[in-house]
């Protein structure tokens, strides 16, 4: 029987469909660097508490740090009919430093293992979204001042309204974003609790430093209950509805543009680079892109939803859902 991280007690192997219906390595896979670092982390944390030897310690180290640079250099490396990305990346060790690989898991469960990388992940997305939207904001200041003092109608009710600014419309968009950059700031903080040393619900039986192991990983603050800990999401939460927000004040600039960049309007031109023509019909310049921006805004707005419709059903402690 193949052996699982949780294979301990069993004796037989569990039923093929069943294992590949609770697998969930073709998507928490994105999490492998997260994974390394918290192992790498956790490595230190061992040998700290005196659980692993220095040397083990460093031949671990140097193994998960190889696992690691492999993963980040070849995109096809993390795969393979493993269960998940915490036992891809002990296999991958074990392949590398034997049964030293092995004691790693010691004292750490899944439980607060994944509770870790997801806060990890967010932390990561998060710096990657602000500079996104900050690129987004200059693009748009930029077309701000290319206006000057060019004027436009504003709209109420999609009604022409009073005479504005095209830098004031342009303006607006910005004040939009800037709130969806702070709403980051405040998932970022929500997100920055360490919390490895909870074990699977009741915490490690170990003398673990947690406070240096959240230091270690970047982390200002320890989480304050093992119980909570495991099963707290409410940052992936937060995260959700911050990226939903964003969309929806990308779905409304696009919106504006698919309008104001129509024959009836005429308020702006779209260049070729990032419109499509017809087959049928030559004088077409389309807007797809835009469109496909409000498209997708409906998708993260439904992976918001989705993602609450599971939390609210959930008793408290660790869950599989």
């Amino acid at each position: 029987m193949a052996n699982h991280l949780w294979s301990g007690r069993f004796e037989h192997a569990p039923d093929t469909d069943v294992f590949g219906f609770q697998a969930s390595f073709r998507f928490d896979r994105r999490l492998f660097e997260d994974d390394i670092r918290g192992s790498l982390a956790w490595a230190g944390a061992l040998a700290d508490a005196g659980v692993m030897s220095p040397e083990e310690a460093q031949i671990v180290t140097d193994g998960l740090n190889d696992i690691l640079n492999r993963g980040l250099t070849d995109s096809s490396f993390v795969t393979g009919d493993d269960e998940d990305v915490h036992a891809f990346v002990e296999r991958q060790l074990v392949e590398r430093v034997g049964d030293a690989g092995k004691r790693l898991h010691t004292g750490r469960s899944r439980n607060d293992q994944v509770s870790l990388d997801l806060r990890l992940y967010v932390r990561r997305q998060v710096y990657c979204l602000q500079s996104l939207t900050l690129e987004l904001i200059s693009a748009l200041v930029d077309q701000a001042n290319a206006a000057g003092s060019t004027l436009m109608p504003a709209y109420t009710h999609l009604r022409r309204a009073q005479p504005i600014l095209v830098a004031h419309y342009f303006l607006a968009h910005i004040a939009a974003l800037k709130r969806d950059h702070q709403r980051f700031d405040a998932v970022r903080e929500e997100a920055d609790a360490m919390p490895l040393g909870s074990g699977a619900i009741a915490g490690s039986g170990y003398a673990v430093d947690t406070e240096r192991l959240a230091s270690r990983l970047g982390f200002s603050r320890v989480v304050s209950n093992s119980v909570d800990a495991v099963s707290d999401r409410d940052f992936v939460s937060s995260f959700l509805h911050t990226c939903a927000l964003l969309m929806v004040h990308l779905s409304r600039v696009a919106e504006d543009l698919v309008l104001f960049t129509g024959e009836e309007f005429a308020f702006f031109e779209l260049a070729d680079g990032v419109t499509t023509g017809s087959s049928l019909m030559p004088q077409k310049k389309n807007p797809d892109a835009l469109e496909l921006v409000r498209g997708k805004a409906g998708r993260t707005i439904g992976g918001l939803a989705g993602w609450l419709a599971t939390m609210k059903g959930l008793p408290s402690g660790y869950n599989k859902d």
